[in-house]
Protein backbone atom coordinates (compact mmCIF):
# COMPACT_ATOMS: atom_id res chain seq x y z
CA UNK A 1 0.00 0.00 0.00
CA UNK A 2 1.48 3.09 -1.32
CA UNK A 3 1.64 6.05 1.12
CA UNK A 4 -0.31 9.41 0.15
CA UNK A 5 1.69 12.28 0.10
CA UNK A 6 -0.43 15.06 2.34
CA UNK A 7 2.35 18.18 1.53
CA UNK A 8 4.52 17.81 5.13
CA UNK A 9 7.48 17.83 3.53
CA UNK A 10 6.63 21.33 2.03
CA UNK A 11 5.43 23.28 4.46
CA UNK A 12 4.59 26.25 2.59
CA UNK A 13 2.42 24.54 -0.20
CA UNK A 14 -0.18 24.14 2.37
CA UNK A 15 -2.78 26.94 1.87
CA UNK A 16 -3.79 27.67 5.65
CA UNK A 17 0.21 27.96 6.57
CA UNK A 18 0.68 30.80 3.39
CA UNK A 19 -2.74 32.40 4.49
CA UNK A 20 -1.27 32.47 8.54
CA UNK A 21 1.75 33.53 7.25
CA UNK A 22 0.11 36.58 5.23
CA UNK A 23 -1.71 37.91 8.41
CA UNK A 24 1.46 37.60 10.63
CA UNK A 25 2.71 40.17 7.97
CA UNK A 26 -0.11 42.77 7.28
CA UNK A 27 -0.47 42.76 10.99
CA UNK A 28 3.46 43.59 11.22
CA UNK A 29 2.84 46.58 9.03
CA UNK A 30 -0.38 47.47 10.04
CA UNK A 31 1.60 48.02 13.57
CA UNK A 32 4.25 49.79 12.30
CA UNK A 33 2.39 52.34 10.04
CA UNK A 34 -0.28 52.96 13.37
CA UNK A 35 2.69 52.97 15.78
CA UNK A 36 4.28 55.84 13.43
CA UNK A 37 1.34 57.91 13.19
CA UNK A 38 -0.52 57.70 17.03
CA UNK A 39 0.81 58.17 20.43
CA UNK A 40 -0.54 56.64 23.31
CA UNK A 41 -1.10 59.08 25.99
CA UNK A 42 -0.88 58.46 30.03
CA UNK A 43 -4.79 57.92 29.81
CA UNK A 44 -4.31 55.23 27.62
CA UNK A 45 -5.76 57.14 24.37
CA UNK A 46 -4.74 56.97 21.63
CA UNK A 47 -3.72 60.57 19.49
CA UNK A 48 -2.49 62.08 16.43
CA UNK A 49 -0.43 64.96 16.73
CA UNK A 50 -0.84 67.57 14.45
CA UNK A 51 2.00 69.30 13.23
CA UNK A 52 1.75 72.82 11.11
CA UNK A 53 5.31 74.32 9.18
CA UNK A 54 4.91 78.38 9.02
CA UNK A 55 7.43 78.20 6.40
CA UNK A 56 5.50 75.24 4.83
CA UNK A 57 8.30 72.50 4.29
CA UNK A 58 11.93 72.73 3.72
CA UNK A 59 12.23 76.63 3.00
CA UNK A 60 15.63 77.22 3.68
CA UNK A 61 15.70 81.11 2.87
CA UNK A 62 12.75 81.84 5.15
CA UNK A 63 12.62 81.61 8.75
CA UNK A 64 10.04 79.30 9.95
CA UNK A 65 8.90 76.80 13.06
CA UNK A 66 7.06 73.88 13.43
CA UNK A 67 4.21 73.23 16.00
CA UNK A 68 3.10 70.49 17.36
CA UNK A 69 -0.47 70.68 19.03
CA UNK A 70 -1.59 67.80 20.74
CA UNK A 71 -4.15 67.55 23.69
CA UNK A 72 -3.12 65.20 25.55
CA UNK A 73 0.46 66.51 25.96
CA UNK A 74 2.25 69.86 26.07
CA UNK A 75 2.41 71.10 22.59
CA UNK A 76 6.23 71.72 21.13
CA UNK A 77 7.53 74.63 19.50
CA UNK A 78 10.74 74.45 17.46
CA UNK A 79 12.11 77.54 15.47
CA UNK A 80 14.78 77.18 12.36
CA UNK A 81 18.17 78.09 13.30
CA UNK A 82 21.64 78.83 12.99
CA UNK A 83 24.71 76.63 14.21
CA UNK A 84 28.16 76.71 13.72
CA UNK A 85 27.59 74.54 10.71
CA UNK A 86 25.10 76.06 9.03
CA UNK A 87 21.41 75.86 9.29
CA UNK A 88 19.01 73.60 11.04
CA UNK A 89 15.46 73.43 9.52
CA UNK A 90 12.76 72.03 11.27
CA UNK A 91 9.54 70.71 9.04
CA UNK A 92 6.74 68.14 9.62
CA UNK A 93 6.69 64.52 8.39
CA UNK A 94 3.89 62.22 9.29
CA UNK A 95 1.90 64.43 12.37
CA UNK A 96 5.41 64.81 13.90
CA UNK A 97 8.60 67.17 13.28
CA UNK A 98 11.53 66.22 12.01
CA UNK A 99 14.94 68.45 11.28
CA UNK A 100 17.77 69.03 8.74
CA UNK A 101 21.00 70.33 9.10
CA UNK A 102 21.92 72.44 6.10
CA UNK A 103 25.36 73.42 4.51
CA UNK A 104 25.18 77.07 4.31
CA UNK A 105 25.89 80.50 5.42
CA UNK A 106 22.98 81.20 8.03
CA UNK A 107 21.90 84.13 9.64
CA UNK A 108 18.37 84.98 11.62
CA UNK A 109 17.17 81.15 11.37
CA UNK A 110 17.81 81.11 7.26
CA UNK A 111 19.96 80.55 4.66
CA UNK A 112 21.51 83.75 2.98
CA UNK A 113 23.72 82.01 0.36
Amino acid sequence: MARKNIGLDKPWSNKYTILSAFVILLSLIVYIIFDSFYQVTPEGMFTKPQCYDTDFGKTLTKKGAVVILDEHVENLVKVDECSDNGLIEYYCTWGNYSSELVDCLCKDGKCIS
